[in-house]
């Protein structure tokens, strides 16, 4: 079940990623280069909006909803603490404006409020799809958002050429997708508010809070410092590149965390050691096994993917910039959905916070000092070095507060069958759209024989267990 769920999500979220990177590509076309680069530092000021304002109790609330989904006041209590989020987010245009972030500009404060609305509540309605185990609702509200987003934000280029207006048209998509399905949860409720419920989903929700607005200061904000240390123009060239790599990984990794943390809290919950520590080796194993090959396969074929199908004005950043993103994508996964995740589970978020201070304060250091003289280049730098130290940090704490098992076996195996995949991608280099598509397929089938050789071995050694497979594939939650 946790494969095919979990194949449901990483299709959900990737098949949502080409349509997003599409639209990059065709905007890197469609935008001069500074509306480009508006857009691009639109959406980061919007995420690192998102991250602290409505991330924290969107975590809090798929923490508790296996244990009060059937309490009438939950859900009230939990949209009570959204509408309150949104009101404190009339704090963003104020601060905006006040340290010049906008360049003055008179709608694009208020656009931008709109989109963290829009871009909460749809992050929020998919959090719910995932916790009620629905994966192809969330795989249609997916697909709904960043089709409407491809089509309209082109016409919207076409027609206007205005990075505003394509972010308008994106956060309307956002907020309709977001919308649908809602009768499958938002079943008539009366008005109510538990504030013992609250005060609990607060002090949960506090440390990730911190850890949340310490995340955007890693990841998010980049664009947002090159378009300050550097320019604006600078901006597109690594959100064109960052789509690429990065929100691929990502991407998948998401979509495997969508599947997976369900029942790691229901494991959890259940107060079984064993079955704990099984869904936590599964979890492991299926996410190093998707995301170390994408990421090795990126970094290796992201030029040539830039020549065939970007602006030539941003192919140089992409050449400079995929390997460093592609080594910090997959830092970012197994610390945001591994380690994080032992953090959230043992209610040990304070720990979560220290460890993402620390990335966050050595990132911005390390990108005062890198950006203003290698632009996207020290931004890339900047933040895959400050993830390296806070998955090193975040090694160490887990190891004396939260133990998590580390499958060496299943590690090494991967580890063996992606430089495998990685060799016969470079031996099968060429130039010309006919390479790419022979490139990606050896690849994939290269990695699938070396990993599936492995499995059977495993399996012939009574090392893996038939049961198990079973339960992987299983239709039974």
């Amino acid at each position: 079940m946790l494969v095919r769920e979990g194949a449901i999500y990483v299709i959900s979220r990737t098949v949502p990623g080409v349509l997003a990177f599409a639209t990059s590509m065709l905007l890197t076309w469609l935008l001069p280069a500074h509306e480009y680069g508006l857009y691009g530092f639109g959406i980061a000021i919007v995420v690192v909006g998102n991250n602290a304002l409505f991330e924290w109790f969107g975590h809090g609330m798929m923490r508790w909803y296996e244990s009060h989904q059937d309490d009438p006041v939950f859900m009230p209590t939990v949209l009570t603490l959204f509408a309150v989020s949104c009101l404190l987010s009339l704090l963003l245009p104020i601060l905006a404006v006040t340290f010049g972030l906008l360049e003055g500009s008179q709608t694009l404060p208020w656009v931008l409020l709109f989109g963290t609305w829009a871009y909460g509540w749809f992050e929020f309605t998919s959090r719910i799809q995932t916790c009620r185990f629905q994966p192809m609702h969330y795989l249609f509200m997916s697909i709904a958002r960043n089709g409407l987003i491809l089509v309209g934000g082109i016409l919207a280029a076409r027609l206007l050429g205005s990075g505003e207006a394509v972010l308008l048209v994106a956060f309307a998509a956002m907020l309709f997708s977001g919308s649908l399905y809602m009768r499958g949860w938002a079943r008539p409720m009366r008005l109510a508010f538990d504030p013992v419920l609250a005060r609990q989903l607060m002090e949960y929700g506090a440390p990730m809070f911190l850890a949340m607005v310490f995340s955007s200061l890693m990841t998010s904000i980049q664009p947002v410092l090159i378009g300050t240390l550097a320019s604006k123009a600078a901006v597109g060239g690594f959100t064109i590149s960052f789509t690429l790599v990065q929100m691929t990984v990502l991407t998948i990794t998401q979509g495997i965390s969508m599947a997976t943390w369900p029942r790691s809290v229901r494991a959890i919950e259940s107060g079984d050691a064993a079955a704990s520590d099984h869904q936590l080796r599964s979890n492991f194993t299926l996410l190093l096994g998707a995301v170390l090959p994408a990421s090795a396969g990126l970094a290796l074929l992201a030029p040539e993917l830039g020549r065939l199908f970007v602006n030539p004005e941003y192919q140089d950043a992409i050449v400079r910039t995929s390997p460093w993103l592609s080594a910090c994508a997959v830092l970012v996964a197994l610390r945001s959905s591994y380690l994080d995740a032992a953090f959230q589970l043992g209610r040990r978020t304070a720990l979560l916070a220290q460890v993402t201070g620390v990335g966050a304060a050595l990132n911005l250091v390390l990108a005062v000092v890198l950006i203003p003289r290698w632009g996207d280049l020290g931004a890339a730098m900047a933040m895959t070095i400050a993830f390296a130290a806070s998955t090193i940090h975040a090694i160490l704490l887990v190891r004396r507060h939260c133990p998590l098992p580390f499958p060496r076996r299943e590690t090494a195996c991967i580890t063996f069958a992606t430089i495998v995949m990685a060799v016969a991608v470079v031996s099968l280099a060429g130039h010309g759209a006919f390479h790419l598509p022979l490139q990606i397929m050896g690849g994939v089938v290269t990695y699938a024989a070396v990993l599936g050789a492995f499995f059977w071995y495993a399996m012939s050694q009574g090392l893996v267990r038939r049961d198990a497979l079973a339960r992987a594939f299983g239709r039974a939650p």
